[in-house]
């Protein structure tokens, strides 16, 4: 992806080799906080929907790993 969008900016003539190395970074380091901040809410997601109970009832999963509700 970086080398595609390297290759689009070195195109233009008029953009200065700073500017480019510039916006690189610059799109290089959004992406890399959207791709941790997305992969973060998927797995605190995906474990609220695995493990609802875990946040609850810590002091019992330690002793007790199996829950065996009996309501």
């Amino acid at each position: 992806f970086l080398i595609c969008l390297f290759g689009l900016l070195s195109h233009y003539s008029d953009i200065s080799d700073m500017s480019v190395y510039y916006s690189i970074s610059v799109f290089s380091i959004l992406g890399m906080a959207i791709i941790i901040i997305y992969v973060c809410i998927s797995i605190s997601i995906s474990i609220d929907e695995r493990y609802p109970d875990e946040f609850m009832n810590q002091d019992q999963e330690m002793y007790f790993p199996i829950h065996i509700t009996d309501d």
